[in-house]
């Protein structure tokens, strides 16, 4: 019998979205460079490499959106195109990074 090699299927990512300027502020609260000082500040850079990583500003803008907002993770997810367990996981290792921060 023939070798059989098993292809993954090819992975498709929800585009993410970019609010507008406008928007920023009653998004996340805060103006768009103190999310980047934020970002920065608590997650550092970020050694990922896979396709589709979420960066440090990605994750803060998350982050700082459900804070803002803390409705359904779905929604949250499908405006900033994501899914819901990445909304969570985001959340949960943000928050975890500013509580060590915190600490020392």
């Amino acid at each position: 019998m023939a070798n059989m090699v098993h292809l993954r299927k090819r992975k498709y990512y929800k585009p993410r979205r970019t609010p507008r300027e406008s928007d920023f502020k009653t998004l996340f609260r805060f103006e768009e460079e103190n999310v980047v000082w934020l970002a920065d500040h608590f997650l550092g850079a970020d050694p990922e490499t896979r396709g589709a990583a979420l960066s440090p500003v990605q994750k803060m803008k998350l982050f700082l959106r459900y804070c803002a907002n803390s409705g359904f993770q779905s929604r949250i997810a499908e405006e900033l195109g994501g899914t819901q367990p990445t909304v969570s996981r985001i959340f949960h290792e943000v928050l975890e990074r500013i509580v060590q921060q915190a600490g020392e």
